[in-house]
Parts: C-alpha cells; sequence; structure tokens
C-alpha cells in the first residue's frame, strides 16, 4: 500500500451546505465534521468544488492502523486573509495518536505567510517565515517519520523544501494511527490532498504538483445486472453529485455485477499517480453482506471485497467506501489518460 487517501472535494456539488457536506464526509472518511460549512466552484481547481468552512474544529481523519512510521500528505490551500486579519495558527495537518483525541505526534499551523511545526505534543520548532502567498492556490506538503530517536520532518511549498529537523523526537504516547486534515479556518480556502506512505515502488516520496478530477458514470458499461430503482438506466442512478439516496441499484444475488463507462478526462495529464474509486453502499437489513469494488482496463478485471455489516457502516446506515489502484491492471504501468477513458468501474454482489 502507497497512497492512503485522495480527497479532491467534488463529490458534494458545486453548493452544498454544512449538512450535505458533514453527512458526505462522515460516510466517507474514518471520522470527519464539516458543518458548517460550504462548496463553491474554483476555475483554477480541476476538483471544482473547494471547501470553505465557517468552523473553527472542522476536519477529516483518516485511520491507519497498521502504523506506518513513515508518511508523505499534501494540501492545496488558499489564504484569504493578510495578517492581522486572519485568524493566527490553524492548523492543517496532525499526525495523531487514537489514544486521546488531543494528542498529537505533530502539528502542521499556519500563521499569516508563516509555517509552524509542533512535535511530540507541543514542543515548538522553529517558525518557517515568508513561504505563503495570500489569495494564490499554495500546495503544502510533509514528508515525517514518527518515532521517538530518528524522527524527521520537512516541509516543501509548491515543491521548494522550506524547512526541515532530522533526528528528532516526533513519537507522543500512543501509536500513529490518525491522520487528520484540518480545515479550520473561515480565512482560508481547501482544495485537493493525499496521503500516501514511503513503501513501494511508486508514491513514495512527495508528489509535487498534482491536481485531483471527479469523474462520474455517464453510461451504462458491459454488465446491468443490479435491479434500478426506477425505470431509467442504471448509471443515472449513482451518478449524482451530491448523491441522492432515493436513487439506488441493488441486489442480493450473487454474482449480479454492475460496471459503468465514466467521463473522459479533460486537461493534459503528464503523470497519473492513481485513482481512487468511491462506492457508496448502503445495508437494508439486519446481518452482513459482501460486495465487490470492480475495475475492468481492457477486459482485465481488478477487484477487491469490502464487507458490509453493522460495524463497517456507519452514518445513517450507508457508507462510502475507497478503492485506490495506483496501476493500470492491463498493463500493470502507471495510468495513462487513454487506460482511464477506455476502463469500466462497477461493484458486484459476492
Amino acid at each position: 500500500m502507497v497512497l492512503r487517501a485522495i480527497e479532491g472535494c467534488d463529490g458534494s456539488g458545486s453548493s452544498a451546505n454544512g449538512t450535505v457536506l458533514d453527512a458526505g464526509f462522515s460516510q466517507k472518511w474514518d471520522s470527519a465534521y464539516l458543518n458548517p460549512g460550504t462548496t463553491t466552484t474554483d476555475s483554477e481547481r480541476f476538483s471544482g468544488t473547494i471547501i470553505y468552512p465557517t468552523a473553527y474544529n472542522a476536519y477529516y481523519d483518516v485511520y491507519i492502523n497498521d502504523e506506518p512510521e513513515e508518511i508523505a500528505c499534501g494540501l492545496y490551500i488558499k489564504p484569504n486573509k493578510w495578517s492581522p486579519a486572519r485568524k493566527p495558527n490553524f492548523v492543517i495537518f496532525k499526525c495523531r495518536t487514537s489514544s486521546s483525541s488531543t494528542w498529537f505526534h505533530l502539528e502542521v499551523s499556519i500563521s499569516s505567510r508563516d509555517i509552524l511545526v509542533r512535535r511530540n505534543g507541543g514542543q515548538s520548532d522553529p517558525i518557517i517565515s515568508n513561504v505563503l502567498e495570500p489569495y494564490q492556490w499554495n500546495l503544502i506538503e510533509l514528508k515525517t517519520k514518527i518515532h521517538a530517536t530518528t524522527g524527521y520532518w520537512y516541509i516543501y511549498v509548491n515543491g521548494i523544501l522550506v524547512g526541515s529537523e532530522t533526528n528528532v523526537d516526533t513519537l507522543y504516547l500512543g501509536p500513529f494511527d490518525r491522520f487528520r486534515f484540518v480545515l479550520s479556518s473561515r480565512f482560508a480556502s481547501y482544495g485537493d490532498a493525499y496521503l500516501l506512505d514511503l513503501t513501494g515502488a511508486q508514491n513514495n516520496d512527495v508528489l509535487g504538483s498534482f491536481h485531483i478530477q471527479g469523474i462520474f458514470p455517464s453510461a451504462n458499461g458491459t454488465n446491468s445486472d443490479w435491479t434500478p430503482s426506477a425505470n431509467a438506466d442504471n448509471y443515472t442512478l449513482v451518478n449524482e453529485a451530491p448523491p441522492d439516496e432515493a436513487d439506488y441499484v441493488e441486489s442480493n444475488t450473487p454474482d449480479e455485477q454492475d460496471l459503468y463507462n465514466y467521463e473522459d478526462l479533460t486537461g493534459t495529464w503528464d503523470e497519473i499517480f492513481g485513482i481512487q474509486m468511491n462506492t457508496r453502499l448502503f445495508l437494508d437489513s439486519a446481518g452482513s453482506e459482501t460486495a465487490s469494488i470492480i475495475c475492468d482496463s481492457n477486459g482485465t478485471e481488478d477487484s477487491a471485497n469490502f464487507t458490509v455489516d453493522s460495524t463497517t457502516i456507519g452514518y445513517s446506515g450507508e457508507h462510502a467506501f475507497q478503492r485506490i489502484i495506483a496501476i493500470d491492471p492491463d498493463t500493470s504501468n502507471a495510468w495513462d489518460t487513454a487506460g482511464i477513458d477506455a476502463a469500466q468501474f462497477g461493484i458486484k454482489f459476492i
């Protein structure tokens, strides 16, 4: 596993309110709070919708229960005010522990044009001064190792290394099994984000400049076995933004499969780091069911099973499962635009 999470803020529509945002992110991520908040379009980001939170405690968590020592992450952020009009010291990244809601191993904050790093539960490190531009998108990336003696952190802004410390204590009370993207300032806009570990042969370092583009089902694919909730093509019932629970496809028959063709990518893509399939599942009765989330690339099928039960289902009986596929299963190489445009994605009842 390398890429752990991708977020483009693009599944909630162009003007979602806090209730819609909070529900969508709570269904998608392990823990989240985004109410109040809104989305809007931004022509500078492929993702199209950007979060403008109005609460000081907005966030979404990625659980990393295998406790990797080393991770990298990135977030596009646009500060909207000069100091002193801006709220000072708002957090953007937090390497956390499940042992406490307040303890942290490493925390990265913004204050005006500066970046601040705190480690080991609160020890302050040098301030990285005058590295952010207001009213512009800044890509802030962190690479860190959580360790009592050989810990380190590196901060990059728009691909340039702006600060670091090595061989320091970054471990504080408990495991490193939670990572938090904090969207806590009303004086900033937030865009695309990623989280990865440093293992594997690809995507094992900070990515540098990147875009996330959300695409949706645009036609039925090879199989349309699931039963639609209305007299319509199956794909039209699963391609809404934000999702509409009134429309759906359903199955309880083993091996029934739905595949969908998706919209083509737009723009020019020099390198594609991976795709994330977001699939919302609802368990309509007590018990447990298993579904397989499928990628079909040129006839080569790649699938992974997900169990839906009272443990995995979270908010309001529905949960959004993510599958990240970094390599085209048909070519065993990185994805290219033609491969994604031709691929089909869908689900099978197991």
